[in-house]
C-alpha cells in the first residue's frame, strides 16, 4: 500500500508538533522549519500535501508558495494553509491564487484527506 507523504511547513516547534501529531495517521509527515528545508523537500521528495502555518514569522510563506509553484507547476492544488489565529494578513493572497487556509490544527486532517482525494482523480 502506497503511504502519502505530508510535508509540514512553519517555523512554531510546538505548532508544528501539533499538526504533525494529527496527521500521522494520513502517511508519512516532515517537518521543515525554514523556507529552504521545504523547498529541499519538495525537491526531494513527492510531497502529496504540504501545510503550511501561515502565522510563520521567520518564513515568508508566499515568496515559498511562488517559489515551490515556479519550480513545480502543478503542486500548487496540494497546498494547505493553516491558521491559529484570526489572522487575514495574507487572506486577498491565498483569494486570488484560490487557495485553501483553515483555522486551527482541528480542519487539518479533513482538508488533507479531500487533497487526497482530488489528486486520485
Amino acid at each position: 500500500m502506497w503511504t502519502e507523504k505530508i510535508l509540514i511547513v512553519g517555523d512554531n516547534a510546538a505548532m508544528n508538533q501539533m499538526l504533525e501529531s494529527d496527521l500521522q495517521k494520513e502517511g508519512v509527515v516532515d517537518v521543515a522549519m525554514t523556507e529552504e528545508h521545504a523547498l529541499y523537500g519538495i525537491d526531494r521528495d513527492y510531497c502529496a500535501a504540504i501545510v503550511v502555518n501561515a502565522d510563520s514569522r521567520n518564513i515568508d510563506i508566499i515568496d515559498f508558495y511562488v517559489k515551490a509553484v515556479a519550480l513545480y507547476p502543478n503542486i500548487k492544488n496540494r497546498f494547505l494553509f493553516v491558521t491559529f489565529g484570526s489572522n487575514t494578513k495574507h487572506q486577498a493572497f491565498f483569494e486570488k491564487n484560490g487557495l485553501r487556509c483553515v483555522r486551527g490544527p482541528g480542519a487539518v486532517k479533513d482538508a488533507v484527506t479531500e487533497i487526497f482525494s482530488r489528486q486520485r482523480l
